[in-house]
């Protein structure tokens, strides 16, 4: 497995447009961009993703070596990778919401977002965006959002250290990652 380049940001619009930028431009596979805050994060359909300090916000960039039909797959290891990570760590309730939303006491905790760059049947690239309220400060989100919410912090009663919940989801995604080039190739 490729070594992994991540790239710590205080703040950017997006993780997403910052890690697509870096794929077009040639960033090898596993390279990550995180970032304390966002100012233009975005979900599934153009949707805004509220970004504030306290969250986990990070992109990768993937080349896969597997057909465009199966790009999807790529959603699903985002949101099972976060679900198994978050059950192995903290043993919490969690759910997957198809397709790319993970629950915890049926309240969004987290989302994933792929964007790719297809050239015919071959996958150029494809970014990984996954946004999870992990010390966010749950009543100015609920303000912020219609959508039932809550965070690590809200569920567990404790500040997270982001960095190794970043560490064992990327960990979960390599060893998702592999089986998936596998099985498609």
């Amino acid at each position: 497995m490729k070594s992994m380049k991540i790239i710590k940001l205080d703040q950017v619009n997006s993780t997403m447009d910052y890690a697509k930028k870096l794929a077009r431009g040639g960033a090898p596979e596993w390279t990550v961009v995180t970032a304390n805050k966002q100012t233009a994060g975005r979900g599934q359909f153009k949707r805004k993703w509220i970004s504030p300090p306290g969250g986990l916000y990070f992109s990768v960039v993937f080349r896969p070596k597997l057909p465009a039909a199966h790009l999807p797959k790529l959603t699903l290891l985002g949101v099972m990778s976060i679900a198994q990570t978050l059950n192995k760590l903290y043993k919490l309730p969690v759910k997957i919401k198809w397709p790319n939303d993970v629950l915890v006491n049926n309240r969004k905790i987290a989302g994933v977002l792929v964007e790719s760059e297809i050239e015919g049947e071959r996958v150029k690239w494809v970014v990984l965006g996954a946004g999870i309220n992990v010390n966010t400060d749950i009543f100015d989100l609920k303000r912020a959002v219609r959508i039932p919410c809550t965070s690590l912090k809200n569920e567990l009663n404790k500040t997270i250290p982001e960095g190794k919940l970043l560490k064992e989801i990327l960990s979960e995604m390599k060893k998702h990652y592999k089986l998936i080039n596998k099985a498609c190739s």
